[in-house]
């Protein structure tokens, strides 16, 4: 039961850090896009979800503005995940040397 317990918040970590992964997209949706009214300036993209509609400029720097944001949630997700793999091989080689080893010990 001991050596279970120490794969508990590698295992949790991992879960945790992919689950920012699934959340990101959820979290911070993009923007819905403008359709421009006839006569009004456009961007010169089309929104193919909305009939091919010409985009504004406005709603285009919005939409631009997210796309080059930081994904905040991706960042940590991998620094969990990453984490959570460390704290695993840890846990085994200390498994593996037993717990009264000592690095460099004759």
């Amino acid at each position: 039961m001991r050596s279970n317990r120490a794969f508990l918040l590698p295992a949790l970590l991992i879960v945790l850090g992919v689950l920012c992964f699934v959340l990101q997209p959820v979290v911070f949706a993009e923007p819905d896009s403008v359709c421009a009214k006839p006569g009004q300036p456009t961007s010169g993209f089309q929104d193919d979800d909305k009939q091919d509609c010409a985009i504004t400029q406005a709603s285009y720097k919005q939409i631009a503005d997210h796309d080059s944001q930081p994904k905040y949630l991706n960042i940590v997700g991998i620094l969990l995940v990453l984490a959570g793999i460390v704290l695993a091989v840890v846990a085994l080689v200390r498994r593996r040397r037993g717990p009264g080893a000592t690095p460099g010990a004759p």
